[in-house]
C-alpha cells in the first residue's frame, strides 16, 4: 500500500477579549488545521499456481501475508484467499510540526500538546484487479473487509455495503490519532479482507496475472484546533 501524507492546510479565525482599559490586551485565537485527502489500502495477494499455501511480502509501507483455501471439488470448486496488511495510514508529523509553529519554540503561544484531533473517512469503492482484469465486488462470490487502528475500527464492508459510505468520528479512533500526533508519528492501521472466486474465474485471471489486489478507495478529512495567546 502506498498511503497518502497528509499535510494540512492552516487557517484562523481571532476573537478579541479586551480586559479593561489595560495598555496592554490580551487576544485569544482559534488555530484550526485541516486536510482532505484521497488514499487507498491495497490488499495484494498470489493467485499463482494452485489454490492452497500461504505467503507474504513487505515493503516500505508496511507487510502483507495471505492464505489461500480450495472449497469444495477441484476445478468445480472455489478458492478463498485470506489477507492482511499491517503499516501507517496516515502521517501526524506534518500536523504536530506546524502546531509547534504556531505556538512558538517557547510555548509562547499554546501547548501543541492539547490540540483537539478528529477524523472522518468516506469508503469510494472496493475493486479486485488482476493484471488488466477487474472484478467488482458483485462479481465475487464472497468479499468481507475491514481495518482498525489499535482497539478501534475504521471500517468494515462486505460484498452488498452500499458505496460510498461516510463514517463519523469515532472517540476510540480520535484517541490513536491523539498517540501518533504527540511522537510526530503515523496512524498504525491493519487491515484484513477475504474473498471467494469460483476456479473458473481464477483460472481465467491467472492469464493476465499471477497477483491480485483487492483495492479499497478511500476520501478522509483530518481537522485539528487549539486555542493560543497572542
Amino acid at each position: 500500500m502506498k498511503p497518502h501524507r497528509i499535510r494540512p492546510a492552516m487557517f484562523a479565525v481571532l476573537p478579541a477579549v479586551l480586559l479593561g482599559a489595560c495598555v496592554d490586551e490580551l487576544f485569544t485565537t482559534t488555530v484550526s488545521f485541516g486536510a482532505d485527502a484521497s488514499a487507498t489500502i491495497e490488499l495484494e495477494m498470489d493467485i499463482s499456481g494452485e489454490c492452497s499455501g500461504s505467503g507474504g511480502r513487505e515493503d516500505e509501507h508496511g507487510v502483507t501475508r495471505w492464505t489461500k483455501t480450495a472449497l469444495g471439488d477441484g476445478e468445480a470448486g472455489t478458492c478463498r484467499i485470506d489477507v492482511t496488511w499491517e503499516g501507517d495510514l496516515i502521517s501526524l508529523a506534518g500536523m504536530r510540526r506546524d502546531t509547534i509553529a504556531e505556538c512558538g519554540a517557547d510555548h509562547d503561544h499554546c501547548d501543541p500538546d492539547e490540540l483537539d484531533l478528529s477524523l472522518s473517512i468516506r469508503i469510494e469503492s472496493a475493486v479486485f484487479d488482476a493484471g488488466p482484469a477487474r472484478m467488482s465486488r458483485e462479481q465475487l462470490l464472497a468479499l468481507t473487509a475491514r481495518a482498525t487502528t489499535g482497539p478501534a475500527t475504521l471500517f468494515e464492508l462486505d460484498r452488498t455495503t452500499p458505496l460510498p459510505l461516510e463514517l463519523g468520528a469515532d472517540p476510540a479512533v480520535e484517541a490513536q490519532l491523539r498517540a501518533a500526533y504527540l511522537v510526530a508519528g503515523s496512524l498504525p492501521v491493519t487491515a484484513s479482507g477475504s474473498l471467494e472466486l469460483s476456479m473458473a474465474d481464477v483460472r481465467r485471471l491467472q492469464e493476465g496475472s499471477s497477483t491480485g489486489v483487492l483495492t479499497i478507495s478511500l476520501a478522509s478529512k483530518l481537522a485539528g484546533s487549539i486555542e493560543a495567546h497572542l
